[in-house]
Formats: C-alpha cells, sequence, structure tokens
C-alpha cells in the first residue's frame, strides 16, 4: 500500500510541472496488521517517484512471496480523483513506459473520515462486503444527483456492495463520496467521461462479475486501452475496500525523520522488475 498525501507547493521546484506527494510505503499480506517497509523518506516525491518507490518495494515483496500483488492506494477521500493509474515511473525518452494501473493491479482505498463518519462507513464495509459475492450492482445516473435520489439509491438494498456511478461531471464526484461515505466497499466510475455514461459502458469490466477479480480485469482493461484507445474508451477508477483489509496506524509523516537519510528516491536502483506473476 502506498499512503500518499499532497505536499505543500516548494519554492525550490518552482517551474517543475510535477505535483509532489508524501508516500509512505506499507506492506501486508491477507488480513494481518500492516508495517512499514523498510525503505522510507521524508522527501516529496514526483509521480513518477511514486511509481519508483512502488515498483522497488514490490521488487523486495517479490523475495518473499509468490503472490501477485494488488496495489493499493491510499487517499484522502477528496483526492480519490487522482489519475494515479495513469503515472508513468520512466524516464522521457524511453521506449516502454511503466505506467502503474498497467504494471499492477491497482486500487483506491480512502482514508479515515472523521470519527463519527468513518464509524459509520466502516460499519457498512464490513456488512455489505460480507453480500459482495451476490451480483447486486447499484448504478447511479445524473438523476441520482438530485436531492436525496442518490442517497435513496444507495440505501435501498442494505446488502448491495457495488456501485456503480455513470454520471457526467457534475454529479460524479458527488455521488462518488456519497457511495464512500455509506460504507460501499466496491465503487467503479470513469474518470474522464464527459457526460453521463450508456448503461453498456461499463460491461467490458464486468461489474457484475466476481468482486475479487474486479482490479485484475480493470488492469488488464487498461493494457488493453494502450493496445486500441478508441476501443477501450472508458477511463476506470475502482475504490475497493476489502473488509479484512486493514489501514495503516495514524501516522505524522514528520515521524519519518529518521529515514531522511536514505538515498533520494529517484537514485537508480529502478532494474529491478516487478511483474504481475
Amino acid at each position: 500500500m502506498a499512503q500518499l498525501d499532497a505536499a505543500p507547493a516548494d519554492p525550490a521546484t518552482t517551474g517543475d510541472s510535477d505535483e509532489r506527494y508524501t508516500c509512505v510505503m506499507w506492506l501486508g499480506a491477507g488480513a494481518g496488521d500492516l508495517v512499514q517497509a523498510a525503505e522510507q523518506s521524508v522527501i516529496p516525491l514526483s509521480p513518477r517517484d511514486v511509481v519508483r518507490r512502488i515498483k522497488r518495494t514490490l521488487s523486495l515483496l517479490r523475495t518473499v512471496t509468490d503472490e501477485a500483488p494488488v496495489v493499493e492506494i491510499l487517499l484522502q477521500p477528496d483526492a480519490v480523483q487522482l489519475p494515479v493509474d495513469s503515472w508513468n515511473g520512466a524516464d522521457d525518452g524511453d521506449d516502454l513506459p511503466i505506467l502503474l494501473g498497467v504494471e499492477w493491479a491497482t486500487a483506491l482505498r480512502c482514508a479515515p473520515l472523521a470519527a463519527e463518519r468513518e464509524e459509520q462507513r466502516q460499519d457498512g464495509i464490513k456488512s455489505r462486503w460480507a453480500g459482495r459475492h451476490n451480483d447486486t450492482v447499484v448504478f447511479l445516473d445524473d438523476e441520482h444527483a438530485q436531492g436525496y435520489a442518490g442517497y435513496g439509491a444507495l440505501m435501498a438494498d442494505v446488502s448491495a456492495a457495488r456501485a456503480v456511478v455513470r454520471a457526467g461531471p457534475d454529479g460524479r464526484d458527488r455521488l462518488v463520496q456519497a457511495a464512500l461515505r455509506l460504507g460501499y466497499p466496491v465503487v467503479l466510475w470513469d474518470r474522464q467521461a464527459a457526460g453521463q455514461v450508456q448503461p453498456a459502458h461499463f460491461d467490458p469490466l464486468q461489474p457484475k462479475e466476481a468482486v475479487d477479480g474486479l482490479p485484475w480485469r480493470v488492469r488488464d482493461y487498461r493494457a488493453q486501452a494502450c493496445v486500441n484507445p478508441a476501443a477501450h474508451p472508458v477511463c476506470p477508477a475502482v475504490v475497493f475496500e476489502a473488509a479484512d483489509r486493514p489501514l495503516p496506524p495514524v501516522l505524522s509523516l514528520t515521524g519519518l525523520s529518521e529515514f531522511s537519510e536514505l538515498p533520494d528516491p529517484s537514485a537508480p536502483s529502478d532494474s529491478e522488475e516487478a511483474s504481475r506473476r
């Protein structure tokens, strides 16, 4: 898991087109507690260096397990629209990119809300996750962004685990946020759709099929979109909150100062190749 937070602008990087993010890497298997990865740094990273940090961490993880990882990106609730899956870890001019959402199955996770709301959200995640094997999907369109319509649709079936947001930009984020707050463990939307999408828009991702395979289906689709973008117009984003997957403890990034002497994340240690298998 990569825990990301936007870093304050640094006057020393004025003119740099890249935003910077504090990045804390966590390792975990199954339902066990997360532990910090060995390599940490207080230096804010560019998107490119975030991908490289993830790549190095997965290379180390590969030495202890053959299990294909799902890379979890932990973001603040208001940052889930960040296009992390398209971040490229390759150098400018490289023949091959290192696209985060193509190299690995990648899913978003939501950092905790305020106390009472987070308790409600976690209760929802636990109860809805238990029903994830049914094929119920709540589809949210532009009409659901009006009044309490989205709330009503999301609350109509207390066992539903999946929400697919088909609304256009005006209501999309509101509906995504509503699904997150109400404890939907699986939320899927098209980050770049110019308007409300057609009912068949998400069919290639098979949102009614096995939930556990969704991050891999999304990864496969992103790879196919590199081959033929016109035939693969969806720009999918997916929040995937398995109830048995822990969140890291609350962590002040200033507490990482003990790691400040580690090598710069852009140093050449990226020759390891992390693959899906």
